[in-house]
C-alpha cells in the first residue's frame, strides 16, 4: 500500500504540473534491517495547450494571461484565472464567477483543450451626490467598513440601506436617500446614482436610566463606555451613534447576567428624543432588573472516580453568592476537562438548575449528572516518519507506554519533549484509527508521526552594539550524530571593543571561541552528558579580561515530577587573567587565577507562551563551590536565584516581574589577599538589568591618585607636580536587580513595554575590608615624573559602596529604595518564537547617596548623565533573544 501510494503521489504531482505522460519505475534493495526503495522518474514531454475556449466575452481592457502553447500546468492555470478575476473586479464586475470547467487531454498529440466558463454579470458603478457636501464620494466608498464587505452581498439593492446606516452612525438621523437612478453608460456598465440629503447632525446631550437599582449611574455609564461617545462639553461631543449605544446596551446585559440578574430586560432607546433646535439627543434606557439568582446548593451525581469535593471546587461561586449564568457553561466544561485529563474520553456532563422564588431572590440549585463511561487505555504505539533517527530516541521521550491510562496532558508533554530535542520539524501524536473515539473504544492505538529536520546548520552574521562596536560571529552545529540525538556545535566571534584603551602601543580584538558536545541518555539512563570548552577575551571597562576553560555537566530532565524543569550537576575549570597597565591592575587588585568549581543548577520554565508570556513563571538557580581540592587557587561559595512571574491583566496587557540575586560568600585565595578577581565580580547597568545607566557603571569605585605635571613659571623646570584623582569601577561580589514591566501586545509580532528597574552591586563588609587592606600601601609618585619627587604618598580608598545583608531587608525593606539605583523607560519589542528583540530607552531616576556624600559634596559620584536635558540623559539598549 505504501509503495503504491508513493508512486501515485509522484504521478499525480507531475500530471498536475503538466506532465501527464510521465512514467515512474521502482527498484528495491534489501538491507539487514529493512528495504530501500529507489524511484526513477521519466517526465517525458510536457503537455501543451492547443486551444483555449472562454464561455463569455472579455472586455477590451482585459487580457487573459493564459495563451496557446502554454503548459497544461493546473496550478498556473488556476493562478492566472485568479488574476483575471481580480482585474475584472477592479473594473466593477462585482458579481462575476469564473472557473476552469474542463481540461480535455489528447494523449496521441500530448496536447489539451481548456474550457473556461463563467458569468460576468453587469458592471456596476456608484455615484453618491451629497447635497450638503458633508461627505465626499471617496469618503463613502473608501471606508473599510464598506470595502471589506463581500461585493456579491452589498450590491445595488443593499447600497441604499448601507448609506442610511452609515449616515445615521455619524449623527445624521434624518438622512433621506433618493434613488437609485440607473443609467446605462456602456454595453455592460450601469451607473447607480443616489441622492443624499443628510439633514442636521445630532449629538448626544444626555443619558437617563430608569429602574436601575443594583448599579449606580456612574457604573452603568462606564460599562456602556459612554465616556467615549458622550462629552459633557456639548460642543466637543462626537456625533450621536445609535450602533455604539446598542453595543453599550449589550455590555449592560452582560453585566447584569454576571451579577446574577438573568431575567434583566434592558430596552434599546433607538434614536432617543431629538431636539431639532439644539441638534441634541437625549436617550432614556429603561431597565427591569428582576430577581437575583443566588446559589443555594450544588448536587453532583454519577461521579465514581473523582471526588465530589474536587469537582465542586471547579465552580468558583460560594453558597449564598450571586450566580453568573456564564459560569454554568464554564463549570460544565471544567468537569468535562477533569475527566478528559484522566482518560475518560467519553464522559458526558449534564448541568441542570432548579429554582425557588423567594421574596427578593431566586434560590438556585445546580444539578450535575455525570456519565463517566469507560476509562481509556493506550494500546500499541507506532512511530512513523523516521529516516536517520533511531526509534529509541523517540520512545524514551514519551511519558506514556502501552497499557497506561490515556491522559492528554502527558500526550502534550511528550510532544513538547520531542520538539525540544531540535531534530524534528513536525511532531504529531494521533490515534491510529481515526474513528476510534467515535466508536468509543476502550483502548486507543497511537501513532507518533514525525518529520525530521535538517540535522546540520551553518550561520554567519555581523552585528553592532553601542558598547562593543562591530562584531562578527559564526556557528556550525550538527544535532543528530548517528541518529542517536548526539549534538556537537562550534561557535566563534570577534568584536571591535570600541571603548578599549591602548596597552602601550597596541589594541586588541575581542574574541569568543567555544565548542560543545552532548551525549544524551548516558548508559540508557535519563541523564544527558554535556562537555563545553571556551576561550574568550573582552574589554572590561578598565582592563582586558581573558579566560579559557571547560565544563563537564550531567543534566536530568524531571519528565514526570515537573516536565518543564531540569537539574544539572557540573564541574568546571577556568584560568582567568587580566592584561593592562600595571597601575590599573594594582587599582583593581587584579591578578591571574585558576578556578576549579562544582555545583548544581535547577531551571524551570512554565511560561504559557515563549513569544509573549501572559502567565506562568521561570526560575533559574545555581549553587557553586570553588575549592582548592578541585584544582584551583580560589575558594568561594556562590549562589544565585532568578525568578520571574507573569500576570495577565487584560486581553493583551501583561504585568511581568523579574528578580536576580547573586552572592559570593567565604571568599579566600591560596596566595595574596582574598579578594574576588575581576573576571568573577558582578556588574550592573545597561543590558537587561538597570536600563538607563551605562554598562558596568554602578557599584563601588576605587579612588586612586593620578600624578602629572602642569606649567608653572616659578618652578625650576617651568612645570610643577599635579596630583589628580582617578576613579575605576570595582564592581562587587553581591548583586540585586528587580525589574517590573507592563507589556502591551499591539499585534502578533509587535509589543510595547513600560518598565521600572532598580538594583545595585556592592561589596560585602568582609570583601570591603580586604580591599582596604590591599590599598593600605601608599602609592608613591612615579619615578618618570621628577617634579613629583618628594610628594607624600597617597592611599587608595573604596568609595560609594552601598550594601546590605539580605536578611536586613526583612526588617528594613526601605533599603530597596535608598540603597538602589532606579530607572524607568519604554521598549519596543519584536516578538519571535524564540524570544523578543527589544529596543529600549531607559532614563535614570534615583541614585543612592552614602553618608560621606551627604557630608561632602565632592565625594559624591553620580553615575547618570547630568548635563543634558532630562530626556537625553538615558541610554539606548538593544537586546536580542531576551529571556525575561
Amino acid at each position: 500500500e505504501l509503495r503504491g501510494k508513493v508512486e501515485e503521489t509522484i504521478k499525480s504531482f507531475l500530471k498536475r504540473r503538466g506532465y501527464p505522460l510521465a512514467a515512474v519505475t521502482r527498484q528495491e534493495r534489501a538491507l539487514d534491517d529493512g528495504v530501500v526503495f529507489h524511484y526513477a522518474v521519466r517526465e517525458g514531454d510536457p503537455c501543451i495547450l492547443r486551444r483555449i475556449e472562454i464561455g463569455f466575452k472579455l472586455p477590451k481592457a482585459v487580457e487573459f494571461e493564459l495563451q496557446r502553447g502554454d503548459l497544461c500546468d493546473r496550478d498556473q492555470i488556476h493562478e492566472k484565472i485568479t488574476r483575471l478575476e481580480e482585474a475584472l473586479r477592479d473594473l466593477g464586475y462585482n458579481q462575476l464567477k469564473i472557473e476552469a470547467q474542463d481540461l480535455d487531454f489528447d494523449p496521441e498529440s500530448n496536447t489539451a483543450a481548456l474550457f473556461v466558463s463563467g458569468v460576468l454579470g453587469q458592471r456596476v458603478r456608484y455615484e453618491i451626490i451629497d447635497q450638503s457636501r458633508a461627505f465626499l464620494i471617496g469618503d463613502i466608498l473608501s471606508d473599510e467598513e464598506l470595502t471589506q464587505v463581500d461585493p456579491t452581498i452589498v450590491g445595488p439593492d443593499a447600497m441604499g440601506a448601507e448609506l442610511v446606516r452609515r449616515y445615521r452612525n455619524r449623527g445624521y438621523l434624518d438622512v433621506d436617500i433618493d434613488g437609485p437612478e440607473v443609467r446605462k453608460t456602456g454595453d455592460d456598465e450601469f451607473v447607480y446614482r443616489y441622492s443624499v440629503n443628510p439633514g442636521r447632525e445630532y449629538k448626544l446631550r444626555g443619558v437617563k436610566f430608569e429602574g436601575a437599582k443594583v448599579f449606580d449611574e456612574k457604573e452603568l455609564l462606564e460599562t456602556m463606555d459612554i465616556e467615549r461617545i458622550f462629552s459633557f462639553d456639548f460642543d466637543r461631543s462626537p456625533p450621536f451613534n445609535p450602533e455604539e449605544i446598542s453595543n453599550g446596551i449589550g455590555r449592560l446585559r452582560a453585566k447584569y447576567q454576571q451579577a446574577g440578574y438573568w431575567d434583566a430586560k434592558i430596552r434599546d432607546p433607538g434614536t432617543g428624543q431629538r431636539d431639532r433646535e439644539s441638534s441634541g439627543v437625549r436617550i432614556t434606557i429603561s431597565i427591569e432588573e428582576g430577581l437575583k439568582r443566588i446559589l443555594m446548593l450544588v448536587r453532583i451525581e454519577g461521579n465514581h472516580s473523582l471526588p465530589t469535593a474536587d469537582l465542586r471546587k471547579l465552580l468558583q461561586t460560594d453558597i449564598g453568592a450571586a450566580l453568573d449564568r456564564a459560569q454554568l457553561v464554564d463549570f460544565q466544561q471544567a468537569i468535562r476537562t477533569e475527566y478528559l485529563n484522566r482518560g475518560y474520553l467519553y464522559a458526558e456532563v449534564d448541568v441542570q438548575i432548579e429554582t425557588v422564588k423567594q421574596r427578593r431572590d431566586i434560590a438556585t440549585t445546580i444539578l450535575v449528572n455525570v456519565q463517566e463511561g469507560p476509562r481509556v487505555r493506550i494500546g500499541e504505539i507506532s512511530i512513523s516518519g523516521l529516516i536517520r533517527t533511531d526509534a529509541k530516541i523517540v520512545r524514551r521521550e514519551l511519558g506514556f507506554g502501552p497499557g497506561d491510562w490515556y491522559e492528554p496532558e502527558k500526550i502534550t508533554q511528550s510532544r513538547q519533549a520531542l520538539t525540544r530535542l531540535g531534530i524534528f520539524r513536525s511532531v504529531q501524536i494521533l490515534p491510529a484509527d481515526r474513528n476510534a473515539v467515535e466508536n468509543r473504544l476502550s483502548e486507543l492505538d497511537l501513532i507518533v508521526d514525525l518529520r525530521e529536520a535538517k540535522p546540520g546548520n551553518v550561520s554567519f552574521g555581523p552585528g553592532w552594539s553601542l558598547r562593543k562596536g562591530w562584531s562578527y560571529g559564526a556557528e556550525a552545529a550538527y544535532s543528530n550524530i548517528g541518529g542517536l540525538g548526539r549534538q556537537v556545535s562550534m561557535r566563534g566571534s570577534i568584536s571591535e571593543e570600541r571603548h578599549q584603551k591602548a596597552i602601550g602601543n597596541k589594541t586588541l580584538v575581542g574574541r569568543r571561541v567555544g565548542a560543545g558536545y552532548t551525549e544524551p541518555w548516558i548508559a540508557d539512563l535519563p541523564v544527558d552528558m554535556q562537555i563545553k570548552v571556551s576561550q574568550q577575551a573582552e574589554w572590561g571597562e578598565e582592563l582586558w579580561e581573558l579566560s579559557y576553560g571547560g565544563e563537564l555537566a550531567f543534566q536530568h530532565k524531571l519528565r514526570q515530577l515537573l516536565p518543564e524543569a531540569t537539574v544539572t550537576w557540573f564541574y568546571g575549570q577556568e584560568v582567568a587573567r587580566t592584561e593592562g597597565p600595571i597601575e590599573k591592575e594594582n587599582e583593581l587588585v587584579a591578578d591571574d587565577v585558576r578556578i576549579g568549581a562544582s555545583g548544581i543548577r535547577f531551571n524551570v520554565d512554565k511560561r504559557d507562551n515563549l513569544k509573549f508570556p501572559t502567565g506562568g513563571m521561570t526560575l533559574d538557580t545555581e549553587l557553586a563551590w570553588a575549592r582548592y581540592q578541585f584544582g584551583g587557587d580560589l575558594q568561594y561559595f556562590r549562589w544565585s536565584v532568578s525568578p520571574a512571574a507573569y500576570f495577565r491583566l487584560l486581553e493583551n496587557l501583561t504585568l511581568a516581574i523579574g528578580l536576580d540575586l547573586t552572592s559570593y560568600e567565604n571568599i579566600d585565595r591560596r596566595a595574596g589577599i582574598g579578594v574576588l578577581p575581576p573576571t568573577e565580580r558582578r556588574k550592573v547597568g545597561l543590558g537587561d538589568q538597570v536600563r538607563g545607566y551605562r554598562a558596568g557603571s554602578l557599584g563601588p569605585i576605587v579612588i586612586s591618585p593620578e600624578y602629572s605635571t602642569v606649567a608653572d613659571a616659578n618652578a625650576a623646570t617651568g612645570r610643577r607636580c599635579f596630583v589628580g584623582v582617578n576613579r575605576s569601577q570595582l564592581d562587587g561580589n553581591r548583586r540585586t536587580v528587580i525589574k517590573t514591566e507592563l507589556r502591551r501586545k499591539l499585534s502578533e509580532d509587535l509589543a510595547v513595554t513600560g518598565f521600572i528597574d532598580n538594583g545595585n552591586v556592592f561589596l560585602t563588609r568582609g570583601q570591603a575590608a580586604r580591599f582596604a587592606s590591599a590599598y593600605a600601601v601608599p602609592v608613591n609618585p612615579p619615578v618618570n615624573i621628577p617634579e613629583c619627587e618628594g610628594q607624600t604618598p597617597i592611599v587608595r580608598r573604596v568609595e560609594d559602596n552601598v550594601g546590605y545583608e539580605y536578611h536586613e531587608l526583612l526588617s528594613k525593606p526601605g533599603y530597596l529604595w535608598s540603597y538602589h539605583y532606579w530607572s524607568y523607560g519604554t521598549a519596543l519589542s519584536l516578538l519571535t518564537p524564540v524570544g523578543a528583540i527589544n529596543v529600549a530607552y531607559g532614563l535614570p531616576w534615583r541614585e543612592p547617596k552614602t553618608e560621606v556624600c551627604a557630608q561632602d559634596q565632592s565625594r559624591c559620584y553620580p553615575r547618570a548623565k547630568e548635563s543634558d536635558f532630562w530626556l537625553f540623559r538615558g541610554e539606548l539598549q538593544i537586546n536580542v533573544g531576551a529571556h525575561f
